[in-house]
Parts: structure tokens; C-alpha cells; sequence
């Protein structure tokens, strides 16, 4: 038993002497930079906000996008004329309304459909002749435009 005991060993030792071969795949690991690296190098002041818990959260806001309407389309001035002419003589009474006419005036504005404009301001230029040897009050009313919830209305004498 001695015998077969000292046998299986020198077996094992001569199994395991086996050369095997050469390998130059060597994993190293060596640091190429030492530093420190904490929270108040990474943000400033003003993204780190303490809390009721006595921790900090981070605050961190900032705009995608600012962009608005007026840099995706112009809206070109529109001049609208008008001209109304009598041909005849009318006598007229006081108080009677001689024109009176409500118009939709379009903008062309290729490639874009609105179904509403909010414009925050802007200008009216309104010119008026009176051929007339008489007075005349012209009011003047735009259905569509407001202020304050109050339709703009206005009369020129």
C-alpha cells in the first residue's frame, strides 16, 4: 500500500512538470492619473441645493430650445385699398350709413396654416377723404381684434 501510495505520487509530480508553452499576454495595471474627483468640481454652486433632510440635490436646469414664432415665419406687411366712388348724385341724411361692409383679408403665407395669430402689437394706418362739403363720421370697427377683451372700435370725425 506504502508502495502504490509512493507510486500515484510520483505520477501526479510528473503529470504536472509538463512544460507548457510561452505566453507573452501580460495584464498590467498601472495608474496614469491620480486625482480626486468630488461633487464641487463637477458643479457649481448655484446646481447644488441642500434640502429640508440636510442633503444636497441636484438643481440642474437649462433651455433646449428657445425658439419662437417670429423665427420659423415672417408675416409680411399687408396693405389692404379700398376705394369707394359714387358715380351719382345721393342726398344723404344724417345718420344714414353709406358703406357698410364687412371684409376677411387673407395673408399669403405659403407653406403655413394658422388658424390663429396673437399679435402683441403692431400698426393701423388708416386714410380717409371726404369729398363732401359737409361733416362726416366714419367709425371704424375691427371684429376680430381686441384689447383687454374690449373689440377695437374707433371713430374719426
Amino acid at each position: 500500500m506504502k508502495a502504490g501510495l509512493m507510486l500515484l505520487g510520483m505520477l501526479l509530480l510528473l503529470v504536472n512538470c509538463t512544460k507548457k508553452p510561452t505566453r507573452w499576454e501580460v495584464d498590467l495595471g498601472a495608474p496614469l492619473i491620480n486625482d480626486t474627483l468630488d461633487l464641487s468640481r463637477l458643479t457649481t454652486d448655484s446646481v447644488l441645493v441642500a434640502n429640508a433632510q440636510g442633503t444636497l440635490d441636484l438643481d440642474f436646469t437649462k433651455t433646449l430650445l428657445d425658439i419662437g414664432l417670429a423665427d420659423l415665419i415672417s408675416i409680411p406687411d399687408t396693405q389692404v385699398v379700398q376705394t369707394f366712388h359714387s358715380n351719382f348724385a345721393v342726398n344723404v341724411p344724417p345718420g344714414f350709413n353709406v358703406f357698410n361692409q364687412t371684409e376677411t383679408h387673407t395673408i399669403d403665407l405659403p407653406g403655413v396654416e394658422l388658424k390663429k395669430v396673437r399679435v402683441f402689437s403692431g400698426g393701423i394706418q388708416l386714410t380717409v377723404y371726404n369729398p363732401l362739403p359737409t361733416a362726416v363720421t366714419f367709425n371704424v370697427s375691427l371684429p376680430g381684434v381686441s384689447f383687454n377683451g374690449v373689440t377695437f372700435q374707433q371713430t374719426i370725425m
